[in-house]
């Protein structure tokens, strides 16, 4: 069989193989190695692999990944690398058997990953100016982590990547359908929320806080990464579409000289000295954005 036939067939019936098992699936389970019983893409095939078609197939499932046609979920499980589910992407390419174009049709332009496979800034700014066309409200989340160089240095660039990794799952589960998580560089991450007004892109980005701050790392426990973001909101906060992102990076840099393990809104950053404050005393701390009053709880 031609290698390109080939190659869409194998990942086709990865996507469908994935698709029956709602939960998620190990890529093992998939795709099986030598020695073993005929696995799941096999039988959708109706053929047994030899060593290099399994070896094809194996490198199908990583651009699979790789285009964000399936995306590692659960960061708690075994090979928390392996373990997939279908994005929604994946189950439009499934549906149309349109394997080639599904990955470059999910973005206005070719979709730059980073290493961590989900998408990044060229990316985000495509798809905040598509996004404009079709909304009138848009809140932007730039996360930065804290403390993330002091456990580059204490231990290694690899265990850097494997915590960014595991903050990239613990945001995409937050997220579910609400918004699009992309990759700034080293640890910094934008969140995408179109039809987001300011209060509810904060309720969003306090829940990614609170889910990373209890998270326990597989490689350095609980206590040590936690995260401040900057939260803005077109047109409510910032009245030119193109300076969303950098209001709100430059609010997650005021936020972080303030402290860390915060959450602040371009438009309410002076009021983060006043929840500091009440944090100190163990008190709960509230301010109003979009007339919402958002609750923070020490």
């Amino acid at each position: 069989m031609e290698q390109t036939k080939a190659k869409r067939e194998i990942k086709l019936a990865i996507l469908r193989a994935i698709k029956d098992k709602y939960d998620g699936e190990y890529k093992y389970n998939i795709l099986g190695r030598s020695g073993f019983d005929r696995r799941a893409v096999e039988n959708y095939l109706g053929i047994t692999f030899d060593e290099d078609s399994r070896h094809l197939a194996s490198k199908c499932f990583d651009e699979l990944k790789t285009e964000d046609l399936i995306r590692s979920t659960h960061s708690t499980n075994t090979d928390p690398e392996n373990w997939v589910k279908l994005t929604k992407a994946g189950g439009q390419a499934l549906e149309s058997g349109k394997i080639d174009q599904a990955g470059k049709d999910m973005f206005l332009t070719a979709t730059p990953v980073s290493k961590f496979g989900i998408p990044g800034e060229a990316v985000f700014d495509a798809e905040l100016k598509s996004v404009a066309e079709k909304v009138t409200t848009i809140s932007v989340i730039f996360l930065d982590l804290d403390n993330f160089k002091s456990v580059n240095d204490d231990y290694d660039h690899e265990v850097g990547d494997q915590i960014i990794r595991e903050i990239i799952n613990i945001i995409q589960i937050v997220l579910d359908t609400k918004g699009a998580l992309f990759h700034r560089s080293g640890d910094e991450m934008l969140v995408l929320l179109p039809n987001f007004d300011g209060g509810e892109a904060m309720g969003v980005a306090d829940r990614i806080r609170r889910e990373i701050k209890e998270h326990t790392f597989s490689t350095i426990g609980t206590g040590v990464i936690t995260a401040t973001a900057g939260v803005s909101t077109y047109p409510a906060a910032c009245s030119k579409l193109e300076d969303l992102k950098v209001t709100a990076d430059r609010t997650a840099m005021r936020a972080k000289k303030k402290g860390k393990d915060i959450v602040a809104h371009s438009l309410t950053i002076d009021e983060v000295p006043d929840r500091m404050e009440n944090i100190l005393k163990g008190n709960q701390s509230t301010i109003k954005v979009d007339g919402r009053t958002v609750v923070f709880k020490a």
